[in-house]
């Protein structure tokens, strides 16, 4: 059996969920403060309860006993009645208990696709941003007037959080941005982008030909630094644990690592989960594994997703095979790739400075349309 609570009955589901109340967004749902759906067993005294919030983040908690309740999240899930028919797929994040066989029941027929993360905090700023505002750059805070700039495109995020403060004028201090301007566009911006409490998390952005230039550590620390000085005590910074550069600038902005946790990924769509497979599988390095998944891939589906033959691509040149690795990033361009940042992967390394190299590089700009070649 499923049903939904109403959001005046959530404090029957507070306990079942206090092991994730770490996790802003889930804790926002509870607290009011942030939109969701919670999912139950049994209405009067629910024992195993579903939240789904952001369209596609999701939280199992209470007793994994509860196989009915399960299969009928499963049901929903695969059926798009529960997220929606333009949503693909699930993050999940669930208590690190005796759940393993039960996601297995909640993904089958695939098999859950493990994305360990790091949570860091920060509870005192301290970096020193202004004497690292780049040439050319100028740092400001979120506030209405961004909308108003002539010929100034303000990303879909921003506008956002600046109708939030609209919404919320007595928290418009602790839930703060800052971004950064080249020429009055926007190149970077962070912002609190979840408050619960006194406790807010970030999100960020850099425009792509803007990266590589320190622009997402000086807004990030402009923004943490306004948290806490106008009443947050604390500033969360969740990110991947194979995101070397989001764990790099967490600790240079002096984060402190409070835990380890996994989140699941689950696509409904066969073909881009083997994909999804194989790419996590190789930033474990499980490069045998990652072309395995793509030969069985290759074999069940005629319309392949770039992010495979970007997985085959890292396993080949992270086995020695530079050729092959050409190969398959040459047939994701002909897929339609454009994201270059990938190409950043430290397989590709050996890789970097042919002609070959270059050719694809200008094939991957002309596919985003970006025109910069980084």
């Amino acid at each position: 059996m499923i049903c939904e609570l109403t959001a005046t009955h959530y404090d029957r589901v507070e306990g079942l969920f206090k092991p994730l109340a770490f996790m802003p967004f889930c804790a926002g749902v509870l607290e009011g403060s942030h939109s969701g759906r919670v999912l139950v067993d049994d209405l009067k005294k629910p024992r195993t309860a579903f939240m789904l919030t952001r369209g596609c983040w999701g939280y199992l908690a209470g007793a994994p006993d509860s196989p009915g309740f399960l299969q009928a999240l499963r049901e929903a899930l695969f059926a798009g009645d529960l997220l929606g028919k333009e949503v693909c797929g699930l993050f999940l994040s669930c208590p690190p208990a005796d759940w393993d066989q039960q996601l297995a029941v909640l993904c089958a027929p695939r098999d859950p696709i493990e994305f360990p993360r790091r949570h860091y905090v920060a509870r005192k700023g301290g970096y020193d941003w202004r004497a690292s505002v780049p040439r050319g750059y100028v740092i400001r805070r979120m506030d209405r007037s961004l909308l108003y700039g002539a010929g100034r495109e303000v990303p879909e995020d921003v506008r956002k959080m600046l109708e939030a403060i609209d919404q919320d004028a007595d928290a418009s201090e602790r839930r703060c941005g800052f971004i950064a301007t080249c020429e009055e566009r926007v190149a970077a911006y962070a912002m609190i982008d979840c408050l619960v409490g006194d406790v807010g998390a970030i999100g960020l952005f850099t425009r792509e030909d803007h990266r590589r230039r320190g622009l997402a550590t000086v807004v990030s620390a402009a923004t943490i630094e306004a948290g806490l000085k106008n009443g947050l005590s604390g500033v969360v910074w969740d990110c991947y644990e194979y995101n070397l550069g989001s764990i790099r600038l967490a600790e240079k902005l002096g984060l402190v690592h409070e835990r380890n946790h996994t989140m699941y990924c689950l696509h409904l769509d066969e073909g881009r989960h083997l994909a999804l497979t194989a790419w996590y599988d190789a930033d474990r390095g499980n490069y045998d594994k990652t072309l395995q998944t793509c030969r069985r891939l290759l074999q069940r589906l005629t319309d392949v997703p770039e992010l495979a033959y970007l997985a085959a691509a890292r396993a080949w040149a992270a086995m020695g095979a530079p050729d092959r690795a050409l190969d398959n990033l040459n047939l994701a361009a002909d897929a339609g790739w454009s994201y270059a940042p990938d190409l950043e992967s430290p397989e590709f390394g050996r890789l970097q400075g042919s002609r070959e190299w270059q050719a694809l590089l200008e094939r991957v700009c002309r596919n985003g349309d970006s025109g910069t070649v980084p």
